[in-house]
């Protein structure tokens, strides 16, 4: 049903280059309980007894337009950051970098103030061949990738790399230290940035959180 619907969509526009190229993707699905065409996120979900007129008609509203026009804007901020993100790869040298940030566009002057002191980083840490996280605090991960806080200070940075990470000539054989079990509040576990003269005194020990990560905390 889904290729007819699309034969009859490129009938009912005709073949005028430029016109209708939809971005987002389609998924194909056989839960009843929703209705034949939802737009979700950058994917549009069409249940497997559509009726073909029924897609055409939402892919031909304005509806389609807009969710389309969304899905483009998405589509060229991740170009953005991936190049980014690429940047502070190259700079640092890392093996690669990534963004889990969640605080909106934050990552964008982190990426750049880690560029303008690559030298300066360097200069005190080795970071050939790790993952490298933008993130909201300072975390070691069971995978071995670190994650820093999107508002690090300087100072405070090249302090805790070093912590986490293992010397050259433990890198071989030893995975990174990992830091004491946090606080938990409520069945969770509370995140401490650790800012300015904050940094000092802290230390790394083992434990891991629900996430399956391990957290840098003072102590």
């Amino acid at each position: 049903k889904i290729i007819r619907a699309k034969r009859a969509f490129e009938l009912a526009l005709g073949e005028s280059e430029g016109q209708h190229k939809f971005r987002f993707t389609i998924l194909v699905h056989s839960d009843t309980s929703l209705g034949y065409v939802e737009a979700n996120g950058t994917m549009v979900q069409v249940r497997y007894d559509c009726p073909p007129g029924a897609l055409v008609a939402w892919l031909s509203s304005g509806e389609a337009e807009a969710f389309n026009k969304k899905v483009e804007e998405v589509a060229e901020t991740r170009k953005e950051e991936s190049r980014e993100l690429t940047r502070v790869q190259r700079a640092l040298k890392a093996r690669q970098v990534i963004r889990v940030s969640s605080q909106g566009d934050s990552w964008r002057s982190a990426c750049e103030r880690l560029v303008e002191n690559s030298e300066f980083i360097l200069s005190n840490v080795d970071l050939r061949g790790i993952f490298l996280a933008i993130d909201d605090e300072y975390e070691v991960w069971d995978t071995g990738a670190v994650s820093i806080p999107h508002d690090f200070t300087l100072e405070c940075l090249v302090q805790n790399l070093q912590r986490a990470l293992p010397t050259p000539r433990q890198r071989s054989a030893a995975q990174p230290a990992l830091p004491h079990p946090p606080r938990r509040e409520q069945g969770s576990v509370k995140r401490r940035e650790v800012k300015g003269a904050a940094c000092r005194g802290l230390a790394l020990a083992k434990t891991r959180n629900a996430g399956g990560r391990t957290l840098l905390r003072k102590l």
